[in-house]
Parts: structure tokens; sequence; C-alpha cells
């Protein structure tokens, strides 16, 4: 299995016929499953699996993810999938009014990844800013957006100056 194309980060789309698009591939071709961890916990998962290159071409171009080969029945055959967390959820929360038969699944799952993020949206941090365009921070705390960051930096740093001032004045 050769992985032809993977683009760490996706792109929503903004216009309504592109989503009912990706909705119908979804509803037609693709599947949402569960993957549980050794760690007792999981992560959901987005494929479509079709014939028709120009078609992955297409959700590469305009979404992103993986586009694996499958030899299936000696006839060529791709799959496009997503499994970063963050990624499938927005990509559900996107397509989800224009689904008919996999509306309910994709709605247990939106209600699963929300859970698994303490009930608040992937692409906030833990104090509510928007990560769009950013990339959180590793901290020892947890992940943080970079304006959460300056502010704890800016806390530290003045809780530092005024231990210092304290044991200067002793």
């Amino acid at each position: 299995m050769a992985i032809y194309y993977r683009r760490q980060t996706i792109r929503v789309p903004t216009d309504e016929r592109e989503l009912a698009y990706v909705a119908g591939l979804f509803d037609g071709e693709g599947s949402i499953s569960y993957v549980p961890l050794d760690n007792g916990h999981g992560s959901w998962k987005l494929t479509i699996t079709n014939t028709s290159w120009p078609m992955h071409e297409w959700l590469i171009e305009r979404i992103g993810g993986g586009v694996t080969d499958m030899k299936h029945n000696r006839v060529p055959c791709w799959q496009w999938r997503l499994n970063r967390q963050k990624d499938v959820f927005l990509l559900m929360e996107a397509i989800r009014p224009y689904l008919v038969i996999k509306r309910d699944r994709v709605e247990l799952a939106l209600e699963s990844v929300l859970t698994k993020f303490g009930g608040r949206h992937p692409s906030l941090c833990r104090n509510g800013h928007r990560l769009y365009g950013q990339v959180p921070l590793p901290t020892s705390t947890g992940m943080e957006c970079r304006q959460c960051w300056r502010e704890r930096s800016r806390r530290y740093a003045a809780l530092r100056r005024a231990r210092r001032l304290a044991a200067f004045k002793r």
C-alpha cells in the first residue's frame, strides 16, 4: 500500500456546492469508523474509497488528507482518509447538514469528539481563543494558543520580578 499524497492540515470548503458534493461522496462511498487504541481511548477516521483517481485528486486539492492505493479485485482503487481528530470534527461538522444516510453516525461521532475535547470545540484552546491559522504550543499544562502562552509568560515574568524585588529588599 503506497501513500500518494498527504497534507497535514485540511481546508474545509466554504462553498455550499462543494460541501454538498463531499457529503454525497461520503454518503455513497465513504465510511466513518472508530478505531480503539491500546490506552483505552480511540479515534474516529473518515474514508472514501473509489476507483476514480481524479475524484481523489479533487479531494486532496480542496480539502487535504491522505490517499493510499488499494488492490481490490484487481481493479485500481484508492482510499482517501482523514485521521486527525480535529480535522475529522471540522469536516463532519461542515458536511452534517447535507448528509442523509450517515447523519446519525456522524452526529454520534461529533458528540464523542466533543466529549474527548472536554466539551469544547477542537479549534479553540482551553481558554476559548480561536486556533485557526496557528499551531498550538505544547506546554507543561497542555496545548496553548500563542495568546495564552504570551499571557502566561507575562504573568510568570511579573512574578519573577516581584520575587527578585522582595529578595532585594530583605
